[in-house]
């Protein structure tokens, strides 16, 4: 990426505007002129491969040059066509990770967030299931008692203690 970014026409040409080199190779250049004094620049620039070697293990550089009658002002040029595509990479991947990181967050609040209404759902149907059993468990309890006091009104039984029949003595 690095590399087709340095030979990049237009990464070249915006280097060569925002640095406003067509004053430091041509002086005062004329604006009618800027294309083709741009256009004699980049065809001076050249990117040339390492030459391949039998150890594939050692790293060669790659070699950036430009022919120029004025080799300071092309070697500002060239560096600041290095730094610049360094630095806009640079800032494109921090951009991008920034990015992915803020859309992982996103998605993980977005999780935490469902997840935390699912297990207040869980516990509000697990109270909800409870509270209902209580109840069920209270009406019947009411419904035995009722029940119960039916009989006991019926066989005539008053503070838990059984009479026999006309006869008024109480049964323990």
């Amino acid at each position: 990426k690095f590399l087709t970014r340095i030979q990049s026409y237009s990464h070249q040409r915006k280097v060569y505007d925002d640095g406003k080199f067509a004053n430091k190779f041509f002086g005062d250049a004329d604006n009618h002129n800027n294309e083709k004094q741009f256009l004699k620049i980049h065809r001076l620039i050249s990117l040339q491969e390492p030459k391949k070697s039998k150890d594939s293990n050692s790293s060669k550089p790659y070699t950036l040059s430009a022919n120029s009658s004025k080799p300071i002002v092309a070697a500002n040029f060239l560096n600041a066509i290095v730094k610049t595509a360094s630095d806009d990479i640079k800032n494109e991947v921090i951009k991008s990770v920034e990015s992915r990181v803020f859309d992982a967050l996103k998605l993980n609040l977005t999780q935490t967030s469902f997840l935390t209404t699912e297990k207040k759902n869980i516990e509000r149907e697990k109270l909800n299931s409870l509270k209902l059993r209580i109840v069920r468990k209270q009406e019947h309890a009411i419904s035995v008692f009722e029940d119960s006091l039916k009989v006991a009104k019926r066989l005539n039984i008053k503070k838990n203690q059984f009479s026999s029949r006309g006869s008024g003595h109480l049964i323990s």
